[in-house]
C-alpha cells in the first residue's frame, strides 16, 4: 500500500506483486552508485566548512562509507583520504588552494605554444614577464 494517501487525501494504490521485488533488485544493483553519491555530498559539505572538527567528522564519514562498500576503488579513495588527512583538515583552517599557481602555469604554457620558433630564450622570458603584467578576465 502507498502510505502517502492520508496526507494527500487520495485513495491508496495497491502495488502489483512484481514491482516491490523489482524495486528491491534495482536498489541492490545501484547500491554502489548511491554510496558514491553520498560520498560526493559529504565532500561538498566538508569543503564548505571552516571548522576542523566538522571537517574531520565529514571525512571520517566518507572513510566509513568507502570501507562499507567493499569496492576496491572506494577503499583506495579512503586510503588516499587517510594519507592526506592533515592537509585536508588544514583546508578548513587556511582555505588555501593551488589555483593561482595552476593558472600561472597554464599562461606559461600558452605563451610557450605561441612562441614556438623563437631562437632567443631571453625574448621568451621577456614575453613571460610582459604576460604577467596583464590581468586576465
Amino acid at each position: 500500500l502507498d502510505s502517502g494517501h492520508v496526507l494527500f487525501r487520495k485513495e491508496p494504490k495497491i502495488h502489483k506483486g512484481g514491482l516491490m521485488k523489482r524495486y528491491k533488485q534495482l536498489l541492490k544493483e545501484n547500491e554502489l552508485f548511491f554510496a558514491i553519491d553520498l560520498i560526493k555530498e559529504e565532500l561538498k559539505e566538508a569543503y564548505a566548512t571552516s571548522d576542523e572538527n566538522t571537517m574531520a567528522n565529514h571525512l571520517t564519514h566518507i572513510v566509513e562509507i568507502c570501507n562499507a562498500t567493499k569496492n576496491e576503488h572506494c577503499k583506495w579513495f579512503s586510503n588516499l583520504i587517510l594519507k592526506h588527512w592533515n592537509g585536508l583538515i588544514s583546508h578548513a583552517i587556511l582555505h588555501l588552494s593551488n589555483g593561482k599557481i595552476e593558472g600561472i602555469n597554464n599562461r606559461i604554457k600558452t605563451v610557450r605554444r605561441m612562441s614556438y620558433g623563437f631562437r632567443d630564450d631571453e625574448y621568451f622570458f621577456l614575453k613571460l614577464i610582459d604576460m604577467s603584467r596583464y590581468r586576465s578576465a
